[in-house]
């Protein structure tokens, strides 16, 4: 197959994409913009990459590129991309189009780029666990950091934590957040509340768009073994009682940020 039908084809999807976003744009700011969208074909390990254009009000063919970063099928994230200016992007393989389910995957990863673009390298930077891994040239940190998620002890504050935020009772949830701070060493906390105010806002933002549409929600890492998705669930938890409480923190990610770090506003 030559390229111009997967472009045909990427722009028909993109549209759809365009035309969502307007549908679902009052749910947060960051949605006024649009973000790059590199689609992987992994059958050709090749890169297609699309920018928006504001005169025409749609998506246009930037670049194709060779894959020089394994990527994998069935790919959902959002980078700085190599090859794009390091421009945060969204990242997708084709598939993601299939559904309107799988479609608003697409917005949990701009949320990534608006944090990229708005306030995660300063806050990053402000971290021990950043400052740490990057002496280490281990940059992926966010990714394969070894949490104890298997010790007895944190277990059960997370099943509590997970417990207390079903009911939405923020000073409890503080509390028991504060166990967790003094049980956990600095590296541990700090990966913890990356995550929680990371994927758990783009969680958050995800689930609103879903409410909004009538989808099921998403709700995965709430039961054991706890893994990295955990903190997807108490960040999107955590996020919506502090925002019930401040609605400030709905714009600033950073008082967010501190706010969850700190376990007090």
């Amino acid at each position: 197959m030559t390229p111009d039908p997967i472009i045909s084809r990427h722009l028909d999807n993109l549209q759809a994409i365009v035309e969502l976003q307007a549908a679902i744009k009052d749910i947060h700011p960051l949605f006024d913009e649009h973000y790059p969208i590199a689609i992987y074909v992994p059958d050709d390990h090749q890169i297609f990459v699309y920018d928006f254009d504001k005169d025409a009000d749609r998506y246009q063919f930037v670049r194709v590129e060779p894959d020089t970063m394994g990527l994998f099928p069935g790919i959902r994230a959002a980078f700085p991309l190599p090859c794009y200016d390091n421009r945060a992007s969204v990242v997708v393989s084709g598939e993601v189009f299939d559904s309107i389910w799988e479609q608003v995957i697409v917005f949990h990863e701009m949320v990534h780029c608006y944090q990229f673009n708005t306030s995660e390298l300063e806050l990053r930077a402000s971290l021990e666990i950043e400052r740490t891994s990057v002496n280490k040239d281990n940059y992926y940190w966010e990714l394969h950091y070894p949490f104890p998620y298997e010790d007895e002890s944190v277990a059960a504050l997370i099943d509590r934590l997970l417990n207390q935020l079903a009911i939405s009772e923020l000073n409890g949830v503080f509390g028991i957040r504060d166990e967790l701070r003094r049980y956990l060493n600095t590296e541990q906390y700090e990966y913890m509340v990356w995550q929680e105010w990371k994927e758990g806002f783009a969680r958050f933002v995800e689930n609103k768009i879903k409410k909004q549409l009538n989808l099921e929600e998403l709700h995965a890492g709430t039961a054991l073994p706890y893994s990295r998705l955990t903190f997807y669930e108490t960040g999107s938890r955590l996020i919506d009682c502090i925002i019930a409480e401040y609605p400030e923190c709905m714009l600033d990610s950073k008082k967010l940020f501190h706010i969850m770090v700190d376990n007090a506003v």
